[in-house]
C-alpha cells in the first residue's frame, strides 16, 4: 500500500513523528543499527528503531524519500508494494550448447499476394517523368495546385506584398524540377541558385523561373484545405484530432502508390527513419543513437533486397495502444497489412523483439527474426548451463520453446537472438580478427549461429533505404513541419521511381546493367530534372560520357565528370580547350540509342572510338557521393 504524502493539509493520516514514536521493528534485514530516539515524551515508553525508519520519520517531507527509505528497511511500516516478483524458471529448462541438436522449426511457405517486383507493364516502356506520375498524379498535383492558391490567397488578405499569379500544375511541376536540381548541386542559400557571382551563376533555375516567383510558391504552398485546417485545429484536446491533418491528402497517396506498384520479395525489414526537422511541434522526436537526431519518426517496413520503401507510419507522439500490448508490437502489425500475403520472413531489432509479437506473427502466417534483450516479458530465466561471463568467442548457448528459439551467441560481446524461423546451429562459421598474447593480429573462423547470419545479411533494409534517399535529397530548411514532411515524400517516389527503373533495366534485354544504386538514382533525377522542366522538349541529349574519358583515365573522373553532365543537361558547350579532363575528346562512332524515353546521341568524328564494351551501349561513368565510382548503362 502506497504511503501517503506527509503534508497535514492534503493528508488525513499523516506519518507519527519521532515524539509519538514508531511501532517496533525486527533486526533490519538492511544490517542498519538500532537507536533510542533522541527526545522523549514525558511518559512514553522508549521504542528501539533502526536508523532507517527513524531517519524516514524526521526527514519525511517528500513522498519519494519516504519511499525510497522504507525500501531500505522493508520491515517497517513505511514499506509499500512493489511490483511482481519476476517469473521462476521452467523446472528442467536449461540452456544447450551449440553441439547438442536443434529440431527443424515448421516454415510457413511463401505465398505473396502478387508476383514480387514491380507491377508495371513490361510491354510498355516508361519515361522517368511517367515513373513519377504514377506517384504524384495529376489529380494530386491539381488538388496541391488549388490548395496553394487558397493559402496564398490568405496571405495577401493578410498582407503579404509579393507579387502572386495562380499556379497551374505544368508550373508545380516546374518547381518540382527545380527542387531536384538544388538536390543534384548544393548551395549554401537558396538565393545563391539566382546568385550572378562568378564562383555560382548557374544558368539553369533562371531559365525555369525568377527567384521572386520561387520564393512565393515556396512560402505559399500547403497540402492541406486551408478552409478545413481551422475546423480540425477546433478539436485540439479532443479524440477525434488529427495531428496529421495538414498531410491527409498527400500522405495517403504516397502509402498506397508504394503498396500498389511494388511486390516486395520474402525478406522484409522494420526500422525507424528520421526525417530532420527542429520545428515547434508536439510529436518531434529526439534520439540521440540515430545520426538525424530531433525529426519525425516514422516506422518503415522495406525491401531488404534493394531498400524499396513499402510502407511506412508517422509517429505523432505517446498515446493509448489500441492492442494494450506497447507502441513496438503495434507498430510492425500495422504495417504488415494483409495485401503482402503470407509466408514473409521480417527482421526487426530489439525495441520490437518480444515473445508475445513473433507468436503473434507466426499466427499470422508470418517469420521473425531478431536481437532481444533479456528484460522482455517471456524471455528464459533460467540460469543452468548459462553463458559464462568470460566464454570463449564463438559460443553458442540455445533454448527452443515451442516454435521460439532463444540464442546467446558470444563475439566481442554477448550478442542475444530471437527467431521463429531457424535452427540453433548448423555449423556455420564467420570470420574475426583476434588479437594475439603477443599484441599481433590475426584472422580465424568462429562459429555462428543461423539467425545471427540470416540477421546481418537482411537487417540492412531500411538503412539501404535512407542512404538512397540521401544522395540527392531536395530537403530544403522550412519553418513548417508539414513542408518537411512533403519535401521527404517527394525524395521517397523518386527513390521508388529509381528502384522501378533498375528493375526494368533488369528485364530488358538490351544489353548489360552494370548500373549501382547511387549511379542510377543520379540518372533517374537528372533525366526526370529535364524533362519536368521541358528542357529538351524535340532535341536529343548529348550524354556520351565515355567519349570524353579515356579507359585509362576513368579512375579520375570524380566530381569533374558528374559537373560536366550537370553542364550538358543544362545545355551548356563544353569547348575542348575548357574540359573537365585533360585529355583531348576521343573520337567515335556515330549511333543511336532510346531508353526510358530519352533519346541519346553520339556526336560523329572522323575515327571509331573503341572504349572496350560492347557497341550497342553507351556508357556513363557518374560521381557516387559513397566515395567510389558508378557506371551508368544509358
Amino acid at each position: 500500500m502506497l504511503v501517503s504524502s506527509p503534508v497535514r493539509s492534503r493528508s488525513p493520516s499523516p506519518l507519527p513523528s519521532v515524539s509519538q514514536g514508531l511501532p517496533p521493528c525486527q533486526p533490519c534485514p538492511a544490517g542498519f543499527p538500532l537507536k533510542k530516539p533522541r527526545r522523549q515524551a514525558a511518559g512514553q515508553r522508549s521504542v528501539p528503531q533502526c536508523s532507517s525508519a527513524r531517519g524516514a520519520a524526521r526527514r519525511g517531507r517528500g513522498r519519494t524519500r519516504v519511499q525510497r527509505q522504507a525500501d531500505r528497511c522493508p520491515s517497517s511500516s513505511l514499506s509499500r508494494s512493489h511490483s511482481p516478483p519476476p517469473p521462476l524458471p521452467v523446472q528442467g529448462e536449461r540452456w544447450m550448447d551449440g553441439s547438442e541438436q536443434d529440431e527443424q522449426p515448421s516454415v510457413h511457405p511463401f505465398a505473396p499476394a502478387r508476383t514480387p517486383g514491380a507491377q508495371l507493364d513490361f510491354t510498355k516502356e516508361y519515361s522517368p517523368l511517367e515513373l513519377f506520375q504514377l506517384t504524384f498524379s495529376q489529380s494530386v498535383v491539381q488538388t496541391l495546385c488549388t490548395n496553394t492558391n487558397k493559402k496564398a490567397q490568405r496571405r495577401i488578405d493578410q498582407g503579404m506584398k509579393t507579387p502572386w499569379s495562380p499556379l497551374e500544375p505544368g508550373e508545380l511541376y516546374r518547381y518540382f524540377g527545380v527542387l531536384i536540381s538544388m538536390g543534384l548541386v548544393r548551395c549554401p542559400e537558396t538565393r545563391d541558385y539566382w546568385s550572378r557571382a562568378r564562383c555560382y551563376s548557374l544558368p539553369f533555375p533562371r531559365t525555369v523561373f525568377s527567384r521572386t516567383r520561387f520564393e512565393a510558391i515556396s512560402w505559399a504552398v500547403h497540402i492541406s484545405d486551408p478552409d478545413t485546417d481551422g475546423q480540425n485545429d477546433a478539436l485540439r484536446g479532443t479524440d477525434r484530432y488529427d495531428r496529421l491533418f495538414r498531410l491527409c491528402p498527400l500522405i495517403d497517396e504516397v502509402v498506397a502508390a508504394c503498396r500498389s506498384f511494388y511486390q516486395p520479395r520474402q525478406q522484409l525489414s522494420i526500422d525507424e527513419r528520421m526525417v530532420a526537422t527542429k520545428a515547434r511541434i508536439g510529436f518531434k522526436q529526439y534520439m540521440k543513437a540515430k545520426p538525424t537526431k530531433w525529426g519525425f519518426k516514422l516506422f518503415v517496413l522495406s525491401d531488404a533486397c534493394n531498400g524499396y520503401t513499402c510502407d511506412f507510419n508517422v509517429y505523432t507522439g505517446k498515446q493509448k495502444s489500441p492492442t494494450g500490448k506497447g507502441l513496438s508490437h503495434d507498430a510492425v502489425i500495422n504495417l504488415l497489412t494483409p495485401y503482402l500475403g503470407t509466408g514473409y520472413q521480417v527482421y526487426v531489432d530489439n525495441w520490437y523483439t518480444s515473445t508475445a509479437l513473433f507468436q503473434e506473427l507466426h499466427v499470422m502466417r508470418f517469420g521473425a527474426c531478431g536481437t532481444c534483450r533479456e528484460n522482455r516479458k517471456g524471455y528464459p530465466v533460467t540460469k543452468v548451463n548459462d553463458m559464462p561471463r568470460k566464454a570463449e568467442r564463438g559460443t553458442v548457448k540455445w533454448i527452443r520453446q515451442g516454435q521460439m528459439l532463444y540464442v546467446k551467441w558470444m563475439d566481442t560481446r554477448e550478442v542475444k537472438m530471437c527467431s521463429t524461423l531457424h535452427m540453433a546451429f548448423q555449423g556455420d562459421t564467420t570470420v574475426r580478427n583476434v588479437r594475439n598474447t603477443d599484441g599481433t593480429w590475426t584472422s580465424c573462423r568462429v562459429p555462428i549461429p543461423v539467425s545471427v547470419r540470416e540477421y546481418n545479411k537482411f537487417m540492412g533494409g531500411v538503412d539501404l533505404s535512407d542512404a538512397l534517399l540521401k544522395y540527392y535529397s531536395i530537403r530544403r530548411k522550412t519553418m513548417k513541419w508539414y513542408k518537411a514532411l512533403l519535401f521527404h515524400f517527394i525524395d521517397v517516389q523518386l527513390s521508388t521511381a529509381s528502384c522501378c527503373i533498375r528493375i526494368l533495366q533488369h528485364r530488358s534485354s538490351a544489353g548489360p546493367s552494370h548500373t549501382s544504386a547511387s549511379g542510377n538514382c543520379l540518372l533517374l533525377v537528372v533525366v526526370l530534372w529535364v524533362q519536368l522542366v521541358d528542357l529538351v522538349a524535340s532535341q536529343s541529349l548529348s550524354v556520351t560520357l565515355a567519349q570524353w574519358i579515356a579507359p585509362t583515365r576513368r579512375q579520375q573522373a570524380g566530381g569533374d565528370v558528374f559537373i560536366a553532365v550537370l553542364m550538358v543537361v543544362c545545355g551548356v558547350k563544353l569547348p575542348s580547350s575548357h574540359h573537365p579532363m585533360s585529355d583531348p575528346l576521343p573520337t567515335t562512332h556515330a549511333s543511336t540509342h532510346t531508353t526510358l524515353g530519352l533519346s541519346l546521341s553520339s556526336s560523329p568524328h572522323s575515327q571509331p572510338y573503341d572504349p572496350g564494351y560492347p557497341k550497342e551501349t553507351i556508357w556513363g561513368i557518374v560521381h557516387d557521393p559513397s566515395g567510389g565510382r558508378s557506371e551508368v548503362s544509358l
